[in-house]
């Protein structure tokens, strides 16, 4: 009888043990769903500050308007040279800036000099000519070397076309195509005796030039692109 007394509290003592391992086990089980609890909220967070930060760099993107546009940048002078370099090769480049200078020349010496040539450019103009001194071909060539210069420089992000083209008409052109004379050759000074390709070169020019400042083309120099002289 005593033996059983003692089996049955021992039993007792080693279920109660086991009550107070299985109940400090639930106690961690508790903590670590709680912990659990606590990380999924700061992942949540994590997660709404970057969808923050993302919608942010969009709206900043959109020019701060919030419609997630792209706002236009303008390009960086690599960018100009590869485009330049893309679209013209060098010498047709070259070609179309001389057939310019020699119109902004032209322009120059005629009586609408103030309403179609930019201002800092007739600046220019006078002051290569004052270099030059007094003899009159230096002039000519002073001049025609800096023209040449701005025309090359010409791009549609930095507004720095020499020549006004919103103002220019047909009638500006064409008076300057019927003053104009061949340069050599049998017809030397001659009026009306320009070349078909010296007028090929001069419209490509012109056409060149309104791309480039990013001016709209009116009718005529359209007509004129396609070879209706």
């Amino acid at each position: 009888a005593r033996k059983r007394k003692r089996r049955s509290r021992n039993a007792a003592r080693r279920g109660g043990d086991n009550d107070v391992s299985s109940g400090d086990n639930d106690v961690s089980d508790t903590s670590h769903d709680v912990m659990d609890d606590d990380n999924a909220v700061e992942s949540s967070s994590d997660e709404d500050d970057s969808s923050d930060d993302e919608e942010e760099d969009i709206n900043s993107s959109g020019g701060g308007d919030g419609r997630g546009g792209r706002a236009r940048q303008k390009q960086t002078a690599a960018v100009k040279e590869v485009m330049n370099t893309m679209c013209v090769d060098e010498k047709a480049k070259d070609c179309y800036a001389n057939e310019n200078a020699d119109f902004a020349l032209h322009l120059f010496n005629s009586d609408v000099k103030e309403d179609i040539l930019e201002p800092w450019f007739i600046d220019g103009m006078e002051n290569a000519k004052d270099v030059a001194g007094s003899n009159v071909k230096k002039q000519e060539s002073a001049m025609r070397k800096y023209a040449k210069s701005k025309m090359l420089e010409v791009h549609e992000d930095d507004s720095n076309c020499p020549i006004c083209l919103t103002k220019m008409g047909f009638e500006v052109y064409s008076q300057y195509l019927s003053e104009r004379t061949p340069k050599r050759g049998k017809n030397k000074g001659k009026l009306w005796a320009l070349s078909k390709s010296v007028y090929d070169k001069s419209r490509s020019g012109l056409v060149h030039l309104y791309r480039m400042s990013g001016t709209k083309r009116p009718i005529y120099v359209w007509n004129f692109e396609e070879g209706n002289k």
